[in-house]
């Protein structure tokens, strides 16, 4: 599974090889943050061709009290006209189901966010979808440290994914391309891991 890195696989060097981190600062919870779950949403990209492009967006929640992540490719950023992003939201809303946040009166979450305005259609309308008592909250425009953990969230996310398509593409020599299936189950997978 490539849990956790280790300096001598070449897929994990190769694909998630890292400068040493800078120390920070860990500041206690306060009552609210342990109180009311925070769930985090941001928009990533398969590749830097991609983000230039703006194309094959891939959609990250992150529960950030349990570390718990879900990311799918969605296609687009927001929310189509008519229903045909229906899907993402009840995907999004059984994934907060499964992780025990079940919606509908008495439950509360916060809903966090980058100010980008596909993303908060979306995190507006799961909201309304999901249930219950849902805070929103925006990070400040220019701050994306204030977003750091899902940021964080969506780094590792992809840096396995590349791990795996790396490890698939030696052992099956075949070389993925962007459209191929098996890139979605990769995402999903890549989350789950961590």
């Amino acid at each position: 599974t490539h849990l956790p890195y280790r300096d001598w696989c070449e897929h994990c060097v190769r694909s998630r090889g890292r400068n040493h981190a800078h120390g920070q600062v860990k500041r206690d919870k306060d009552e609210y943050d342990i109180r009311v779950p925070r769930i985090s949403f941001d928009y990533f990209f398969m590749s830097v061709e991609d983000g230039n492009a703006n194309t094959n967006p891939l959609s990250l929640m992150l529960d950030e009290n349990t570390g718990a992540r879900w990311m799918r490719a969605v296609g687009q950023k927001g929310l189509a006209e008519g229903e045909s992003m229906l899907w993402l939201l009840k995907e999004m809303s059984t994934e907060l189901m499964a992780w025990g946040h079940q919606g509908g009166p008495g439950n509360a979450l916060v809903f966090k966010s980058d100010g980008e305005s596909s993303i908060i259609k979306v995190v507006t309308k799961l909201a309304q979808l999901h249930g219950g008592t849902v805070h929103c909250e925006r990070s400040p425009v220019g701050e994306s440290a204030s977003n750091g953990a899902v940021e964080e969230a969506g780094k590792t996310t992809r840096e396995m994914m590349k791990v795996l398509k790396s490890q698939l593409e030696i052992k099956s020599g075949v070389e993925l391309q962007q459209d191929d299936a098996i890139l979605h189950w990769l995402i999903r997978w890549a989350a789950i891991l961590y």
